[in-house]
């Protein structure tokens, strides 16, 4: 997204990792991140809208650095769950990420931090 990098400097460094799922035909919340994220696609894709600034699409295999300055939501079109390695650069107590809407829901399931679907997806089950 050409951002800028914006690192905590209330803390002391804390990097957190951790493999996050989002189930096929379901979509995060809008969102920013509060620290640098960096992620890397492990089995599926996940097309990110950044509303104004347009839509990327990451496959198996890409890496990124993710926007920390534009709201975006991720979404899973495809038939299979998404899987991405998140590497999250921030400081002790700094916040990982900004929610507008409704409240990002996580829980762990084979190891995996799985989203839970937007209140959207949880209008259709």
């Amino acid at each position: 997204m050409g951002e800028t990098l914006h690192y905590p400097t209330n803390g002391l460094a804390h990097v957190t990792a951790a493999i996050v799922t989002l189930p096929p035909g379901s979509r995060t919340v809008l969102h920013k991140h509060g620290v640098p994220l960096s992620a890397y696609v492990l089995k599926g894709e996940i097309t990110v809208d950044y509303s104004d600034r347009g839509k990327r699409t990451y496959r198996q295999g890409d890496a990124l650095m993710e926007a920390m300055d534009a709201a975006h939501f991720g979404a899973d079109a495809g038939p299979q769950p998404v899987r991405i390695l998140t590497v999250y650069m921030g400081a002790e107590g700094a916040p990982a990420g900004r929610h507008s809407g409704s409240a990002l829901s996580r829980h762990r399931r084979n190891g995996d931090t799985v989203i839970a679907a937007s209140s959207q997806q949880r209008d259709r089950t």
